[in-house]
């Protein structure tokens, strides 16, 4: 390990001990010194001097006039009421917490409920927060890959896709945008999408999709088991395909058929086969409590065939170690 990736895992471990401790809080409420950290709780003088140190190091605060005072840094720590605010830190040490109980977990008989248990009450919240942090280059790249794999396309079901960073992109582009998520995923969406033309749809992630031109989703079949991702691409097809049938209904006449846009599910993912970090995510949806898994090509390909679409098409996504899983239905 170099002394960067020391750094990082020192920094995460500093932040889950400041935590656990309560030293998180009394630096964010009035503790000033390591000294008063200390008298607030059970650390002893050296141990709330060094996790004071690291975290004032790392920029998380900072010394003014004697007193430690928390940083922009930090105000993801601070508050949850705005996702935007968030950022990827708090995310990281759910993360950590997580790795440090899967010994316990994986002994569990059902590991999965076993790591969802073991959530603390910000969980969702911090995963939000660190998706809305996804880089704008990172999200444009993905919406241009589900762009070509159906062009033309004038509306998008982005399923899954909360808190709105795909959507938002897609209806900037001049697409019509309905954002399927879970309720709870949704209202936490909502205040950051209520300024946007986006339709929010809350439901399952299997419940039937609106009839539309795009099904667009990234990373979302780890979420998914593997009863849950037939049922998604069922209804998946079943939208694209009443869509295509009504199009062709309409243009029994039109000699230019070949206007219609192409309708396609589009999952933007990190197929276990291709991407070279997978393995490191699949750990962390087991330590999460995730109830899917990241998929090969080959086992999406069957998911989806099996669902109906006849032609299914994978490809890199420039600038992403992600992959474009494009499925067109039987009627396109």
């Amino acid at each position: 390990m170099n002394d960067d990736a020391r750094d990082a895992l020192a920094t995460v471990a500093a932040l889950r001990t400041a935590r656990e401790t309560g030293a998180l809080d009394a630096l964010l409420d009035d503790a000033d010194t390591p000294s008063d950290v200390a008298a607030r709780t059970s650390l002893d003088d050296r141990a709330a001097s060094v996790l004071v140190d690291v975290l004032a190091d790392r920029g998380f605060f900072e010394l003014v006039d004697g007193a430690y005072e928390p940083t922009n840094r930090a105000l993801g720590l601070l508050t949850k009421t705005d996702l935007r605010s968030i950022g990827t830190t708090p995310r990281d040490v759910d993360r950590f917490d997580a790795y440090a109980a899967l010994p316990e977990t994986l002994a569990a008989a059902d590991p999965t409920e076993a790591a969802q248990e073991a959530r603390g009450d910000d969980h969702e919240r911090n995963r939000l927060g660190a998706r809305q942090a996804t880089p704008d280059a990172a999200v444009n790249a993905a919406v241009s890959a589900a762009q070509r794999g159906a062009p033309g396309a004038t509306t998008v079901v982005d399923v899954g896709g909360s808190p709105g960073q795909h959507a938002t992109e897609f209806a900037a582009r001049g697409h019509d945008v309905t954002l399927r998520d879970t309720p709870e995923r949704v209202d936490a969406a909502r205040p950051l999408l209520a300024p946007r033309d986006i339709e929010l749809d809350p439901g399952t992630l299997t419940d039937p999709i609106p009839t539309t031109d795009l099904v667009f989703a990234t990373d979302l079949t780890p979420r998914l088991d593997d009863d849950a991702l037939d049922a998604f691409a069922a209804t998946a097809h079943d939208a694209l395909a009443r869509n295509a049938d009504a199009a062709l209904d309409a243009d029994l006449d039109t000699a230019d058929a070949a206007r219609r846009p192409t309708r396609a599910l589009v999952l933007v993912e990190h197929l276990r086969d291709d991407s070279p970090r997978t393995p490191t995510r699949r750990l962390d949806a087991l330590a999460t409590g995730t109830s899917g898994d990241h998929r090969s090509e080959r086992t999406l390909r069957i998911a989806l065939e099996t669902a109906g679409f006849q032609h299914v098409d994978v490809h890199a996504v420039p600038g992403l170690d992600a992959q474009t899983i494009v499925a067109t239905p039987r009627s396109t």
